[in-house]
């Protein structure tokens, strides 16, 4: 049995803002809709506007699981524990600058 722990609980709460955002949605897909019509009459449509494709339909409505996503991945929502030993190395960084002579030289 997977074992769920939610980091920001908090964050959760924006879900309840979903069907707000499904409202507006809907409502902008209408008002484009009345837009057009009223912009021009029923034989000009298809000359003025594109056709949309079924992609473009559906396109607006992915912004909801898009939406529902990204509060889950700001509440953190993780499965499951390991625990990792990791093993470090530590290295020594040595800087080191040449003063001679040698460097002073000029190339030709």
């Amino acid at each position: 049995m997977m074992n769920w722990t939610i980091g920001n609980p908090a964050y959760l709460l924006l879900l309840l803002a979903l069907p707000f955002l499904a409202w507006l949605l809907l409502s902008f897909i209408r008002w484009r809709r009345r837009s057009r019509e009223r912009f021009a009459d029923t034989r000009f449509r298809k000359e003025i506007f594109s056709a949309d494709s079924a992609f473009m339909r559906w396109f607006p409505w992915l912004y909801l699981p898009a939406f529902a996503f990204l509060v889950l991945a700001m509440a953190d929502l993780l499965a499951g524990s390991e625990e990792l030993k990791v093993e470090r190395k530590l290295g020594n960084v040595v800087f080191m600058m040449d003063l001679s002579n040698s460097m002073n030289a000029e190339d030709v």
